[in-house]
């Protein structure tokens, strides 16, 4: 099959999604009530041992046309293909009717509506059940002041354990009170809930946790439950709060901190700098294995997770700072850099900041990885790396994300 050169891995990835002959559904799978299909990934069409296949060939037409002919390493699989998330949300919309809590699905024009999916299957079951349950409560009376100020509904967690986040515009009385009343009921009929929160988000933002400014406190109130989130990765214990950023695929979390490690070529005489550490779990994870990790991180919440995390762990070499990375914050953390140390990166999804590569290279580390979850992007990364003097030396892609349009990648790189 001839196919021609897309601006995006995505682009490709349905091209040949396509292609083939759709599978089968279940009464409910991936569609709404009224038997319109979701078409917001690719899980609705094929199989996850057919997505990882197409996926592979997708993968390597993209390095051709858009990495310079750089060879990525073969995609490593999820051990879970569907039902694999760990942050799922659903968006109020308002209408003539009253309103849908649906999956954002944007018309051809970029306008937002709701897709009501009955059955998403790259979301835990119990992810379903809860939110027909607040769907539920928000058409009651009890419901209504709640329903009138939400934002989204968001639940962290997969099959076994769930935090509810609540965003609403206002914390009033009224919506608190109402909000109480559903994690009430939410806690009798679901017995892994652990715990429910109301988000304030003023902001109107397209996130789901707003658009306020980075670093920011949140505003929020605990419903009942748990106040953080656990994860336990190469035997680790990590905690953290459900407004933080943590992966959504728990199922890869250790092979990804293994590769990342065996990319580092760790030296246990050196320091690992951790940009973009979130929570500590590389920094924590790979403690043991070097003399000193630094991280940093602009979410305050976060760094004070990694520092509790670090304590927790007993990682006295582990220190964590808050504030924003930007190119004079790394200049300046990478003073008197020696051979034995290595920087990890693992930016938010449009990437790392303006200069923050730049000074990272001008520094001369002997040996960095860079994480991409948004591979489109990668191209643009790397390029900032030539520029600065650096040439690839491996690429790992992880299938982070079944179902969708993208790969986690990690890249290795070294001066040229």
């Amino acid at each position: 099959m001839t196919l021609p050169a897309p601006a995006h891995f995505d682009e490709l990835l349905t091209t040949r999604v396509q292609a083939l002959a759709p599978r089968a559904l279940r009464p409910g799978e991936c569609q709404t009530p009224d038997g319109a299909v979701c078409a917001l990934c690719h899980a609705s069409r094929l199989s996850y041992a057919a997505e990882l296949e197409v996926k592979q060939k997708a993968l390597a037409q993209f390095a051709e046309t858009a990495l310079e002919g750089i060879r990525p390493e073969p995609l490593i699989p999820s051990p879970q293909g569907r039902e694999y998330r760990a942050t799922t949300k659903r968006k109020m919309f308002r209408n003539r009717r009253g309103f849908a809590l649906g999956l954002i699905d944007p018309d051809d024009g970029g306008k937002l509506r709701a897709l009501e999916v009955q059955e998403c299957v790259i979301e835990p079951p119990v992810h379903g059940r809860i939110y027909g349950l607040v769907r539920e409560f928000l058409q009651s009376p009890a419901g209504s002041p709640l329903s009138a100020q939400l934002r989204h509904v968001v639940l962290r967690g997969g099959a076994t354990e769930q935090t509810l986040v609540l965003t609403a515009g206002e914390l009033s009385g009224p919506v608190l009170r109402s909000a109480n009343r559903l994690s009430k009921l939410l806690s009798a009929r679901v017995s892994s809930l652990a715990g429910a929160f109301l988000y304030e988000d003023a902001s109107r933002g397209s996130h789901y946790l707003g658009t306020g400014r980075a670093g920011a406190r949140p505003t929020f109130r605990k419903l009942f439950g748990r106040s953080e989130l656990f994860l336990r990765v190469l035997g680790r214990p990590f905690l953290f709060p459900p407004f933080v950023f943590s992966q959504v695929n728990p199922f890869l979390l250790e092979r990804m901190v293994l590769s990342v490690a065996e990319l580092l070529e760790l030296d246990p005489r050196g320091t690992l700098f951790d940009l973009y550490c979130g929570y500590g779990l590389f920094g924590l994870s790979l403690a043991d294995r070097v003399r000193e990790v630094v991280g940093i991180e602009v979410s305050t919440l976060s760094v004070a997770a990694a520092r509790r995390n670090a304590e927790r762990q007993r990682a006295g070499n582990a220190r964590f700072l808050a504030g924003e990375l930007t190119a004079e914050r790394v200049g300046t953390l990478f003073r008197g850099l020696r051979t034995s140390d290595r920087v990890l990166l693992d930016p938010p999804r449009n990437g790392a900041a303006a200069g923050v590569i730049e000074a990272a290279a001008a520094r001369r580390p002997h040996r960095v990885v860079h994480i991409a979850c948004n591979i489109d992007l990668l191209p643009a990364e790397l390029r900032r790396w030539k520029e600065a003097g650096y040439r690839l030396t491996r690429a790992v892609p992880l299938d982070m994300f079944p179902g969708t349009g993208t790969i986690e990648t990690l890249v290795a790189l070294q001066p040229a």
